[in-house]
């Protein structure tokens, strides 16, 4: 990847051509005599080792006659229709920085943003894949790499950097028979893939050898990524912008990855264009990437508490939502269809009619979005204590086909109560005025207990009470009392449907309507609180194990954790400090 500039000196009949870019690129456009630029070279792989950023430049002198020429070659091009424009393009600027006079290079140091390495190792503890894709040589990125938590002590390092593509492939067989790569299996989700690799591996690759693996077949791209999601990481160098790209457009193409780029120039533009979700940093790079991207960032450690905190909580959100919609609506559904098979499917209905069409929109919707569009289980500093819980996302912890079924279940249940109690327990009892309970007097009550257990459900379901979701919680069931009150009324019965008419002011002088009312969302609610009681007890799931320890220690301020340290440790070592009594090392996870 290299930029041009174009100039005229002044009274001049001649262009100056300026390009800079790396030395790979560059050196073969250069017409400077080879020991000059051996010379280059040497101290350029000496800065590079350092960890400097590294540019060479040049320029060529163009006549009046040759710059015109090109600038009507371009302007055709420019504006022709021809698919293959860019590659045309390419082409034109490739003719033209050719036979070049070396100007210097130039070496400066590109300091990380402060907790850059400490990110990325929370990143890799969450066991999320990270490819970096730069532009740098391969000796200034294995040393970036380094202090980045990258490539750490005791991980092998693979470097699969070759000349021809015939090497390529030889490096890459090779390592796909040692790290038992079977390309005739699927891939496995991410948490098999990590338990079967037995020591850590990074990849290294430069932009050539990349292209060799990118444009040589489906089945040499599909060897490559197969190897590096083995990988815990890998590292592209020398690459441009359009190779970016492809590599983000190879994982999601093998695999039901969720990608995500960050980048802070435009050259990354086409790579967070690209992936599922797009990153861009505010920086000295300008504002491109933050305006292509979906999250815009002031610095780069803020990623782990976008992915890990508000990540892991929004995966959560919706995934409890989902199965709560479904639960509540499977439950008014198979009251309806219990009282088909009481009826010998007659067509008569349950419910009366408003009731049902008020259910989802005004009695049941608004509780449901208060409790779980704030919900929250982990505090964001146990949660960055332990970025491990992010894995409940990629093993499918909260959203699969058992916890699916779960919420049927209780949903079937919840039904059959509904309908069978207040049908067996209360048909053709006479009330105080010797009138017999009918149907719809039945169907009412049996709305109502409905309404109760949906909403007290959704409480036990959640991790997070607070003032707001429970207020909205106790405004619902209000609500749907008013709006009873109101349908059941006199004036408004007569236009609505007269069978209902006074059917609420009936129920609620009833002893044992009352009695149903109370005592029916508890029984109905017992084995919801049995379910979940036993797996806290007996089949924790780490967030659960995480909130015990919070709750244990939740006097102790969060400010006192040292680098590396839970906040068992901080307890043991602040009382050892106070010499109170000795304290055995305890494992959470």
């Amino acid at each position: 990847y290299q930029r041009r500039v174009h100039g005229k000196p002044p009274n001049s009949k001649s262009y100056l051509l300026m390009t800079k870019g790396a030395d790979s690129i560059m050196f073969p456009r250069l017409r400077t005599p080879k020991a000059v630029l051996d010379n280059v070279q040497t101290h350029l792989d000496k800065f590079a080792r350092e960890g400097l950023r590294t540019l060479v430049m040049g320029q060529r002198t163009l006549d009046a006659g040759a710059f015109d020429n090109f600038l009507v070659t371009y302007e055709n091009i420019k504006t022709s229709n021809d698919k293959l424009k860019e590659k045309r393009l390419n082409e034109l600027f490739d003719g033209l920085e050719r036979e070049l006079d070396l100007v210097g290079a130039s070496a400066i140091e590109d300091r990380l943003q402060e907790g850059v390495p400490e990110a990325i190792a929370k990143l890799m503890e969450a066991d999320i894949r990270v490819w970096v894709l730069t532009g740098d040589k391969q000796e200034t990125a294995i040393e970036i790499g380094k202090s980045c938590r990258l490539i750490t002590q005791g991980m092998d390092m693979i470097v699969l950097t070759s000349r021809t593509p015939e090497d390529f492939l030889k490096k890459l067989d090779k390592e796909c028979r040692e790290n038992h790569v079977n390309l005739s299996e699927p891939i496995p989700r991410l948490d098999e893939i990590t338990r079967s690799v037995i020591n850590k591996i990074c990849i290294v690759i430069d932009g050539p050898t990349l292209a060799f693996a990118l444009e040589s077949g489906d089945e040499i791209a599909t060897q490559f990524f197969r190897l590096g999601i083995l990988a815990s990481s890998v590292i592209c160098c020398r690459v441009s912008p359009k190779q970016k790209a492809d590599v983000v457009a190879l994982a999601k193409k093998h695999g039901p990855w969720i990608t995500l780029a960050i980048g802070d120039g435009a050259n990354d533009v086409s790579m967070i264009m690209e992936a599922h979700i797009g990153v861009g940093i505010h920086g000295k790079e300008g504002t491109q990437a933050a305006r292509s991207a979906d999250f815009a960032l002031g610095q780069f450690r803020f990623l782990t508490r976008l992915l890990l905190i508000h990540g892991r909580w929004a995966y959560k959100r919706v995934s409890w939502f989902i199965c709560y919609y479904f639960y509540k609506n499977i439950a008014v559904v198979f009251t309806e269809i219990y009282f088909a098979f009481f009826n010998g499917f007659s067509g008569q209905i349950f419910f009366p009619d408003w009731l049902p069409m008020l259910y989802n929109v005004f009695w049941t919707a608004f509780p449901c979005m208060f409790t779980y569009g704030i919900e929250k289980d982990v505090s964001p500093e146990m949660t960055m204590k332990y970025p491990r819980l992010y894995k409940a996302g990629q093993v499918a912890y909260y959203f699969n086909m058992k916890n699916f079924w779960k919420w049927m279940a209780f949903a079937f249940w919840h039904g059959m109560v509904c309908f069978w109690v207040p049908v067996f327990g209360l048909t053709g009892v006479n009330d105080s005025t010797g009138l017999v309970r009918g149907h719809w007097w039945i169907s009412t009550l049996s709305f109502s207990i409905l309404m109760h257990i949906v909403t007290v459900k959704l409480y036990i379901e959640t991790c997070y009470w607070n003032k707001l979701n429970v207020a909205v919680g106790i405004f619902s069931i209000v609500l749907y009392y008013v709006s009873v009150f109101i349908i059941c009324a006199d004036p408004f019965a007569k236009l609505l449907q007269p069978q209902i008419n006074g059917i609420i002011f009936s129920i609620l002088g009833s002893g044992r309507a009352w009695l149903v009312l109370i005592f029916m969302p508890t029984v109905a609610l017992a084995p919801d609180a049995l379910y979940l009681l036993y797996q806290k007890m007996f089949e924790p799931s780490p967030a659960d194990k995480v909130i015990r320890i919070e709750q244990k220690f939740k006097p102790v301020s969060y400010t006192h954790l040292r680098a590396h340290e839970t906040p068992e440790h901080l307890v043991c070592r602040l009382l050892l400090e106070k010499k109170k009594f000795r304290c055995k090392d305890s494992v959470l996870l």
